[in-house]
């Protein structure tokens, strides 16, 4: 059975629209990482930021499956 890692960023929505995050998305698909969910982080009934999870097969682990 495959195993998977998650793991989560929190961007300002003013990063979002950067050239930079672009490639750093880039850059973390090319590792494997896919997005898996976004989930709004609102304050006062305005988004400010997002959480982005990612996640991507887990290497298979040194000890024997039984």
């Amino acid at each position: 059975m495959e195993r998977y890692e998650y793991r989560s960023l929190e961007v300002d929505m003013p990063r979002l629209a950067s050239a930079s995050f672009d490639a750093e998305l880039n850059a973390l698909g090319a590792d494997g990482w896919r997005l898996a969910a976004t989930i709004p982080h609102e304050r006062h009934g305005y988004s400010h930021a997002v959480h982005l999870v990612f996640s991507r097969v887990a290497a298979p682990s040194s000890e024997a499956s039984g």
